[in-house]
Order: C-alpha cells, then sequence, then structure tokens
C-alpha cells in the first residue's frame, strides 16, 4: 500500500511536530514504485545501510550521501536516525525495486522515542519518504534577483531588501526586481541579465534552466518547460516613480511577425500605492481604431485609456494585447509569461522630459486590436482567508490572507509553487534545519517534490500570494 498519502476512507491523524494530516499508523505497509513520492535508488542519494543490517533484514540506518533520516521534533533537523533513538528497529524489509525506486515495510511497533512531543507516535512511512525528499535538494529554492535599471524607477525596492547593484552610476534608479526569470540573452530587451540563480544549498548558482534539465517533474511538476527548455514564468517586483511607456505585449498569433518576439499574459497585485495612484488599462469605450491611430506616440493618447485608482491589496489581469501603463506611485507584484517583448505607444516624453525611447505604433496597435480578451480585476480582501484571483491557460494565482501563527491552505498535489509575501512575515520550513523567513517583498519557490507537504507559518498578519503552472 502507498504510506505516502490518506487513500479513500483512510483515518488521519495531525502530526503533533508539523501540523500536516498524515495517514493514520499502518505498520506493515510497503512504499512502492508506484507511490506519489519515490525515494531514489543511486549511489549519490542513498548512502547505504547501517553495517550488517542488510544482511539481516533489519534496515537500522538509511544514508542521503553524508546525510541520514533525521530524526527529532520536526522531524527534519537533525542528521541522523538510529536503532538507540527508536522502541524498535526501522524496517523488516528492504529492497531495490528498480532503477530509480527502493521498496521498503515499516516493522510494527517503530515509534518516536526521547522526542518530545513526538514521543511514543508510530513512525510512518510518510516520515522516511518526507525526509527523503527534504534532504536530498528538493527545494525550498531561494533566488538571487535582478535589479534592472528603469528611467521611472523609484527607491521601494531597496526598502524591500532588494540589494542594489554598485556597478551603475550614482542616482541611477531601479523600476523592477526580477525575482524568478529564466529567459535567454536572446530574450531580452531591458536586462542584461535574464536567469535567476538558487542562492544557497545544494544547488547555489544554478539557474532556473539547469534544474528544469536536471529535476524534470520533480521541479515543474505535471507542468512542461517552454520549447527551448526554460522556466515557463517570470516573477518581478515594480516600483514606479513615474509613469511607465502606455504599452501593448503581443499575443500568441501575432509574434509570429517578429524573430525573438514572445507573447506575454501578465497579471498585476498591488504592494503598495500613494494617494491618488491610478493605472491605465484598455481603451474607454467608444475610441475607435481611427482615433487611436491618430493619438499613438503623442500625449494625447492617454486621454483614451481608462484610468483606474489603485490602493493596496488590489488586483488586475492584462492579457496579452490588452493596452496599459502603470501610473506612477504604484510597486506591484508581477506575474507573467516568460517574454521581454514590449510595444511602446507613447512613453510620457513631455510630462517628464525623458530621452526619447524607440516607439513601436504600427505593431502595438495592430496587436491591441487583432484580438480583444477580457482584463480582470479584483478589489481587496476584507477580511483572513483565501481566494482565487485569475486562471488562465498558463499560471494561475491564489491570495492567502493570514493571522498570526496561520498557515496558508497550498494545494496539497505534487506541483511547483511560488510563494511571494506581499506584507507582513511568514516562515518555511526548509526541512533540513533552516527556516526561510519571507518579508515583505520576499520570494521562494516550492519544486513539485516539496510542495505537497511545504509547512508555511504566518509570524505576522500576513499576504501570501501562491503561484502555480498550468
Amino acid at each position: 500500500g502507498d504510506e505516502s498519502g490518506a487513500a479513500a476512507g483512510q483515518a488521519t491523524v495531525t502530526d503533533p511536530a508539523t501540523g500536516r494530516e498524515v495517514p493514520a499508523p499502518r505498520h506493515g505497509g510497503t512504499l512502492t514504485a508506484a507511490s506519489a513520492a519515490e525515494i531514489p535508488n543511486t549511489d549519490q542519494s542513498i548512502g547505504g545501510v547501517h553495517a550488517g543490517a542488510a544482511n539481516s533484514g533489519v534496515v537500522e540506518k538509511l544514508g542521503i550521501g553524508n546525510w541520514a533520516i533525521d530524526r527529532g521534533i520536526n522531524p527534519l533537523t537533525n542528521p541522523y536516525l538510529d536503532v538507540s533513538h527508536y522502541t524498535g528497529a526501522l524496517a523488516r524489509h528492504w529492497e531495490a525495486a528498480g532503477a530509480t525506486t527502493f521498496r521498503f515495510t515499516i516493522r510494527d511497533g517503530v515509534t518516536w522515542h526521547d522526542k518530545a512531543p513526538m514521543d511514543g507516535r508510530p513512525l510512518t512511512a510518510e516520515d522516511v519518504v518526507f525526509n527523503f525528499q527534504r534532504l536530498s535538494g528538493t527545494g525550498p529554492f531561494a533566488l538571487e534577483p535582478i535589479l534592472v535599471p528603469k528611467p521611472w524607477g523609484g527607491h521601494r525596492l531597496e526598502r524591500l531588501g532588494k540589494p542594489l547593484p554598485d556597478d551603475q552610476p550614482a542616482g541611477t534608479t531601479y523600476g523592477e526586481s526580477w525575482e524568478v526569470a529564466d529567459l535567454p540573452e536572446d530574450a531580452l530587451s531591458a536586462s542584461a541579465k535574464g536567469r535567476t540563480p538558487v542562492a544557497s544549498g545544494p544547488h547555489r548558482g544554478k539557474s532556473l534552466r539547469q534544474l528544469v534539465a536536471e529535476m524534470g517533474s520533480e521541479l515543474l511538476g505535471s507542468a512542461s518547460p517552454t520549447p527551448a527548455g526554460d522556466f515557463p514564468l517570470l516573477v518581478k517586483l515594480l516600483d514606479t516613480a513615474e509613469h511607465l511607456s502606455i504599452q501593448v505585449h503581443p499575443h500568441e498569433e501575432y509574434v509570429g511577425r517578429r524573430h525573438g518576439w514572445l507573447p506575454k499574459t501578465e497579471s498585476w497585485y498591488v504592494l503598495d500605492a500613494r494617494p491618488g495612484a491610478a493605472i491605465f488599462k484598455g481603451f474607454r469605450p467608444g475610441v475607435t481604431m481611427e482615433a487611436a491611430w491618430a493619438a499613438a506616440g503623442t500625449s494625447d493618447l492617454a486621454e483614451l485609456l481608462q484610468e483606474i485608482p489603485v490602493s493596496r491589496g488590489d488586483f488586475h489581469h492584462l492579457p496579452a494585447g490588452t493596452v496599459h501603463a502603470l501610473g506612477a506611485g504604484v510597486t506591484v507584484a508581477e506575474v507573467q509569461t516568460p517574454s521581454d517583448t514590449t510595444l511602446r505607444l507613447y512613453d510620457w516624453t513631455e510630462e517628464y522630459q525623458r530621452s526619447g525611447r524607440p516607439l513601436h505604433v504600427e505593431d502595438g496597435l495592430w496587436a491591441v486590436f487583432a484580438e480583444d480578451r477580457p482584463a480582470l480585476s479584483s478589489s481587496p480582501m476584507d477580511s483572513d482567508g483565501s481566494r482565487l484571483l485569475v486562471s488562465t491557460p498558463h499560471y494561475w494565482i491564489t491570495e492567502h490572507r493570514l493571522a498570526t501563527g496561520d498557515s496558508p491552505a497550498l494545494g496539497r498535489e505534487p506541483e511547483l509553487r511560488i510563494l511571494m509575501v506581499t506584507r507582513g512575515c511568514a516562515e518555511v520550513d526548509a526541512g533540513d534545519g533552516t527556516i526561510l523567513q519571507l518579508g515583505p517583498g520576499s520570494t521562494v519557490l516550492l519544486p513539485a517534490a516539496f510542495g505537497a507537504t511545504a509547512c508555511v507559518t504566518a509570524t505576522a498578519a500576513t499576504t501570501v500570494l501562491e503561484t502555480g503552472l498550468v
């Protein structure tokens, strides 16, 4: 039987150490290759069985490289599991079940020992699998953000803990922090770098593209990488002291007109907004194509757009082909398909005396009018809880508003998730004794092999955005 989760009708218990719902103990249960969570069978990941144990059929210690399955309150914080810490040997059967999986059977009567509050709780196969997943480097991943200079940028990214580069001239303003990014060089227009590396741990320095190649479905779950093998999502923070250009991003049917263009659907969640701040989103009702063509490239274009006041907690979805501009005095989290293709229609040169940047009037207007898609909006939540903000063919976003001590109701399917704290603070139990502290603007990636058992706790009144792939 599969010990990694509760089957239909099976009783569950709450693990007192983690608060997770786990199957009620079934001594003698067997974890097989068909289980949702598998234990890798490689020389690197399985360090071996305690001397003599294999011959007797009793496993006393399971190793993972220089680690072994841990024991303790977590049960994830210490480097060894040994029979001296249990009221019985761990397993009565242990064998390789193929090139990638081990099969084992929990011995009757194995319990946690001398580790309150775990003392006396029966050990389950799920505990063993849980530890293998955590110690084998399957997450969570904190990434090093990429800061992008922008003429319209403000100074709030630094206050959100983003390290500003020291190789730029004094007075440089930064408008974007790329939190989760995996764009190749030939797809970049605004940034010199396009791939956010892993910040720490056994995968430190690796790009998401490398992780996709090495981990496959352990990272992405059932989702697919881009056709080029890159990570299929881009997550940013944007901070504006001035209006962004009035722009549009091409949709799937339009990108074939130019080499290197990529489609871009995006969504904004407002972290902060000064009084009177607004965004521009879509043309006003009744605006004709002739009027748009006549106004494009001039300040008159702004008069044709819908100007929408914004405040903290607002959400706006912008399908590809939607004309838009982020207004001054706004900080947003942006989730988007992986593209840096932007077609500018006006850049506020008259209002801000900016140096003129290239405009793309013809391509941009044809992209706007080629397809009309609904652009969703939501006002802030007025109470704690969770709500789905948007579900697209590419990604979905859920908002979790939490009180101190609460945990978000994350989906428990083995799928990749990206978490961003937009207010407050939260902790993510990394499973190896490390607790990741997340403050406002912090982002963490939970691989599919980790996401189903992730333990996240708010340490203050907190809002967390949960983004998943489709």
